[in-house]
């Protein structure tokens, strides 16, 4: 009698096991279907309300004590920061891969939001000021005793959507949110350059 109970519990779990094995395989009648290429793309580049906001807006005034700028030098490259509320400036001095594993050496300030409206069409690229640029600047701010550097966006009518910035002095204080008086405002003529794409 034991010996009849001993071989009956490996043949239940024998059993069992294929049972299992062949419930699992059962219903491989088709494969299964994969989306189409159309279906795809419509997935991905169907965009709900919320998503276009967030990709679109008002970009803000940006600014900079005059004094910790003017010791920038010699040439300064910018990148686009966001800050998941805006998008700001942050600034390495040297060459174009003068910020890898750096902390950046210029951080601009959220101003005064402007008028100006980024979305579709633009692009948000690397932006320089060269050494003449900065030379320019730093003699502006010594001669009009500047408080402040402001950084007023623009898009460029010269490279096809590309976001840059028209920078002028003032003293007025850009911090408080209030508009900067125009008849305060000190043009330089200088606007940050586009770095054009490079090869690797």
């Amino acid at each position: 009698m034991r010996k009849t109970l001993l071989l009956t519990a490996p043949c239940s779990f024998l059993i069992v096991v294929i049972f299992l094995f062949a419930s699992c395989n059962g219903n491989n009648a088709a494969p299964a279907k994969t989306d189409s290429l159309p279906a795809t793309a419509n997935m991905v580049l169907k965009k709900t309300g919320k998503d276009a906001k967030l990709l679109s807006g008002n970009l803000d005034t940006l600014w900079m004590a005059a004094p910790a700028f003017a010791l920038l030098n010699p040439k300064l490259t910018f990148r686009f920061y966001d800050t998941l509320n805006s998008l700001t400036l942050h600034g390495w001095l040297g060459n174009n891969n003068g910020y890898n594993n750096r902390p950046p050496d210029a951080r601009l300030t959220i101003g005064r939001q402007s008028t100006l409206q980024f979305g579709s069409g633009n692009y948000f690229g690397n932006l320089i000021l060269d050494a003449n640029d900065l030379n320019t600047l730093q003699h502006l701010i010594s001669q009009n005793h500047s408080l402040y550097v402001l950084f007023a966006p623009q898009i460029s009518t010269t490279s096809n959507g590309q976001v840059v910035y028209n920078i002028l002095l003032t003293n007025d204080d850009p911090g408080i949110l209030v508009k900067v008086s125009v008849a305060t405002l000190v043009t330089t003529g200088i606007i940050t350059n586009p770095s054009p794409p490079r090869n690797s």
